[in-house]
């Protein structure tokens, strides 16, 4: 299926087929988006969960499954609206329940451990519905960078299978995982942003790197990461 992604004559991309990534290491046992480590998995992931904000190629937070928030005076309670009509790779709509089940989750303290599931969540106080479509964070104290935490994945408030079938809002939807080998997605149709150019997304795990880069010389690969310093003229 690689090389389906461009047109071998103009260059340009063509619309509705197929783009396949090699990637270096395996994903993680688990696809659940709050619990996973690795940070080849969170790459992955990516493309499954949005959180209220998350970042631009620049590495600025933009609305996401909130359209806007606000920040009170002391700078504490930041208020989240969310963006209307956003709906879960499931069919459901994204509710203020959903918004702060997710939250909560993050700041929770798993029996056995003393931090919360996300660590960075243990500034978090309180998480309030205000409405159906807004939701209020308060943390402890003043912290600027508390925004990139937001980027945390909203997740269905009564899924519970995300660790092996994951169910986000992203631009792509989880197909299936072969561990060792793939994981597949294809185009959510129901994506509230800009749908993704290509119909399928294929991620290959390839350990070896002369392999990926024999991959990508071939067309089996239309993208490969961790390329040696040494092929980089070749290529």
């Amino acid at each position: 299926p690689g090389g389906q992604g461009n047109n071998g004559k103009t260059g340009e991309p063509v619309k509705g087929g197929e783009i396949t990534v090699g990637i270096a290491q395996d994903l993680d046992d688990s696809l659940d988006p709050h619990q996973t480590v690795a940070a080849g998995t969170r790459e992955v992931l990516f493309n499954i969960f949005e959180g209220l904000v998350k970042p631009n190629s620049d590495g600025e937070m933009i609305p996401a499954v909130a359209e806007k928030y606000t920040l009170s005076e002391d700078g504490t309670t930041y208020t989240f609206t969310l963006r209307e009509g956003v709906k879960f790779h499931n069919g459901q709509t994204v509710t203020a329940e959903d918004v702060v089940y997710s939250i909560n989750r993050c700041a929770a303290v798993p029996e056995g451990q003393e931090k919360p599931l996300v660590a960075a969540f243990s500034a978090v106080k309180s998480v309030e519905a205000l409405d159906e479509k807004t939701v209020a964070v308060t943390i402890a104290q003043r912290d600027l960078e508390f925004i990139s935490y937001m980027t945390a994945a909203i997740i269905p408030a009564d899924y519970e299978n995300q660790d092996t079938a994951p169910v986000g809002t992203g631009p792509f939807k989880f197909v299936e995982m072969l561990k060792g080998d793939h994981v597949s997605y294809e185009r959510f149709e129901d994506y509230w942003g800009t749908k993704p150019r290509y119909k399928k997304l294929l991620i290959r795990t390839i350990p070896e790197a002369t392999s990926r880069v024999i991959e990508l010389e071939t067309g089996n690969v239309d993208i490969a990461y961790a390329i040696p310093n040494n092929d980089f003229k070749r290529l």
